[in-house]
């Protein structure tokens, strides 16, 4: 996981999936603009990072640069979330055993044994559902 979004940002940039603007943009609809064309385009587009944000009026930009589609992608939601797949159907024919598998009342056993073990509690193996 990450420590806060600057090392998100620095993770995507190792991994080639940020894009950089370091020309001025204007956050008075340029940006939008720019971010509504990537965020269509196959696949979500990369990550943007646009670096100077200024007004064309203005003769200094801003001191914050503007981030936006960082999770643009299912691949860079997973990234952040630390999961390889947001598919429940996978985590659970990763987790759980074939037999478990389609045996709705074998499942909800698993999960409460999950649960009291987090909470340090003994299982009711004669429990309901």
């Amino acid at each position: 996981m990450f420590t806060d979004i600057s090392a998100f940002i620095a993770e995507l940039d190792r991994r080639k999936e940020l894009a950089r603007i370091a020309d001025p943009v204007s956050p008075d609809l340029e940006i939008a603009a720019v971010i509504d064309r990537v965020c269509k385009s196959p696949g979500g587009g990369p990550a943007l990072l646009f670096e100077k944000p200024a007004f064309a009026k203005a003769s200094a930009g801003f001191d914050m640069p503007v981030a936006a589609n960082l999770f643009g992608s299912m691949s860079r939601i997973c990234l952040a979330l630390g999961v390889e797949t947001l598919d429940l159907v996978a985590v659970m024919r990763r987790n759980f055993s074939a037999d478990v598998l389609g045996n709705e009342k074998a499942i909800a056993g698993v999960v409460r044994k999950q649960v009291h073990a987090v909470h340090g509690q003994e299982v009711d193996e004669d429990a309901g559902v």
